[in-house]
Parts: structure tokens; sequence; C-alpha cells
């Protein structure tokens, strides 16, 4: 084989990974970004869950990969468990306005700084004030919302699935740690929001629960991620679940919408009630789990070279 033969050195150098016959004692636990690792690379889950495998962490003296995300969600915590918290949890107007008018933002900028320390990150002058005008948008969005309530930031949650393994069956606990639960009024609906915070990336749009479970170059895995924290809450909640997207710095518009969307074009629906679609979203997510803890598949790479 030549040298310059690139196409064919990988795919002859591509491992295929036998399954350890213990797999369900090694994966007792699942979160949605090794779920959604596993349908973007079952090697990569291989290494990274099953492997123990990590990259090493940058210097302290080195910006981390995705600042803006790590801070912002710090910042974003600090500030609606901090001052934005009052009686009985309540977000009211008042409270959001005295933020948006206070003389140069003091107390956002506070939290910002803050959130460096507290990530043991280095300050970063451009970052602090991309951070910051981050928080001023989700300030302004949430001022259409108020008043609500918040339920929980930084929330972990988790939930236990009966998984078919052989004969049997397994149990299998997903955990997930929500961003922000709160409780707002949609349209008349009281309606908890399981919310997501974005710094970057591209609203998504999938077309049917089948997409969110299938390899593909542009894998929805913010949605499924999204719907996988809504699936923890499901058997507990009181009210309507409603999985939210929130890309803060695509948030500015006056009509924009953190909600999720289903279906094609001019036929895609909100999904304002997860339990509409649970049941499909259940069953294909425990057929995907029982492929992952399958002795007779292995782990083998992506086809997606990139």
């Amino acid at each position: 084989m030549a040298i310059t033969d690139k196409t064919n050195a990988s795919a002859k150098l591509l491992p295929v990974i036998e399954k350890p016959h213990n797999l369900p004692e090694l994966l007792q636990t699942l979160s949605p970004s090794a779920i959604n690792n596993y349908i973007k690379c079952q090697l990569r889950f291989y290494f990274e869950r099953i492997a123990r495998l990590r990259e090493p962490d940058p210097p302290p003296t080195e910006i981390k990969a995705n600042p803006f995300g790590t801070i912002f969600h710090r910042a974003a915590d600090l500030m609606y468990t901090d001052k934005l918290i009052h009686r009985n949890n309540i977000i009211t107007k008042e409270t959001l306005q005295h933020f948006l008018q206070e003389e140069k933002n003091v107390a956002v900028e506070r939290y910002v700084k803050q959130a460096f320390v507290d990530c043991e990150i280095v300050p970063n002058d451009i970052v602090e004030q991309v951070v910051k005008r981050y928080l001023l948008q989700l300030i302004r969005h949430d001022l259409k919302l108020a008043p609500f309530e918040i339920k929980g930031t930084e929330l972990n949650t988790e939930v236990a699935l009966s998984i078919p393994y052989g004969e049997k069956s397994v149990s299998i606990t997903l955990k997930g740690n929500i961003d922000r639960l709160d409780l707002v009024n949609i349209d008349g609906i009281t309606t908890l929001r399981v919310v997501d915070y974005k710094t970057g990336g591209k609203e998504e749009k999938p077309q049917n629960i089948d997409q969110l479970f299938t390899p593909a170059k542009n894998h929805p895995h913010y949605a499924l991620q999204t719907f996988l924290y809504s699936l923890t809450l499901l058997d507990t909640a009181e009210w309507p679940i409603a999985p939210a997207l929130f890309f803060v710095h695509r948030a500015a518009g006056e009509d924009y919408s953190p909600y999720i969307s289903l279906g094609v074009r001019n036929t895609a629906k909100k999904v304002m009630n997860f339990a509409d679609i649970a049941t499909d979203f259940r069953a294909q997510l425990t057929q995907l789990i029982a492929q992952i803890l399958n002795p007779d598949i292995p782990f083998t790479a992506t086809p997606f070279e990139d």
C-alpha cells in the first residue's frame, strides 16, 4: 500500500472493540453527554466511559476550549441564586429592570468576575465583556416572562430505566444536570421549563424522534440532551414540561423562541408538553441503551471522518 493512500490506511487502522462481559456493571449510570457521544462515535464512548481515558486539562494560564460557556453558566447560576431570588423564588419584573438600570451593570459584572474565580480560569477581558453582554441579554429575555418562579439552577436529576439484557433486564440510571428549571405562564398554562443554556451553536430542528437517535453529521444533540433532561422529570412533575434550548447569542430578536420544534418546515410544532412525545422517546432510548449493552454488537468507529 502506498503511503499516500490515506483512505485505505484509515479504513484498515480503525479498530473494532469487543464489549466486556461485565458492561452492565460498568454502565450503571449514563449521562446525556455519554449517550450523545455513543451516537456520535461508539469508540469515543468506549474510550471515555469504559476505558476511562480523559483529555488532559489545559494549564491554568491557558484559556479553556469554551470559556464563554463555562463562565456564563457559573455567572448565571450565581445571579439567579443570589439577588434575583426573592421570597418564594419569584423573579419579578422590578428585580430584572433594576439589573438593567443599575449604573454600568456593576452587579452583573461582579457575578462574571466571581465566575472566573470559581471556575479557576484566568481572567480575560474579552471573555468577561462577552459573558456580561450574554447575561444582560438573558435578563432582557426573562423580562418577557416575569413574574416567574425559579425551581432550581444547576439541578442534579435522575431516573431509573429498565433495559432488556438477554433474557432479563437491568436497571440503568439516567443522570443529568439541568441549567435552570423554572415555572412560567405560557398562554395561560403553568408550564415547567427545562432550560439548557447555549453560548454557541445554532438552533436545531429535528424532523422526528427517529432523527434524535440516528448517527449523522448534523445530529441534533442539543435537542436530544434537553429531551433526556425532561425525561428524568416526567414521572414526578405536576405541570406540563417544555424543553427549552436558550441560545443566548441568538436571543436578541423580539420573536425569539427557545422551544424545540419537531417536524418538517411548516408542519413543525413546538414541544410544549413533553408527555406528548414521551412514550415514543422512552422506547427509542431504551432500544439504544439495549444496543449499547448488547455483547454481540462491538464498539465501532463513526463513518464520519470529520
